[in-house]
């Protein structure tokens, strides 16, 4: 089968390449969830503040 040949090393620096994306994709989508959380704790849950203003403002 010919086609492209790939360096001895070139598999494994892919696997490394695409898990190391992989883990900051991971980190990126944590630090996200956590600063939402932080912010729910900070200022309420805004769907609940919502229902609150709505249920209120009748």
């Amino acid at each position: 089968m010919e086609g492209k040949r790939s360096r001895p090393g070139e598999r494994v620096e892919h696997d490394l390449r695409m898990r190391l994306k992989a883990v900051q994709h991971d980190q990126r989508k944590r630090k996200e969830r956590y600063e939402r959380e932080q912010a729910k704790d900070r200022y309420g849950d805004p769907e609940r503040n919502r229902l609150l203003f709505i249920t209120r403002a009748r």
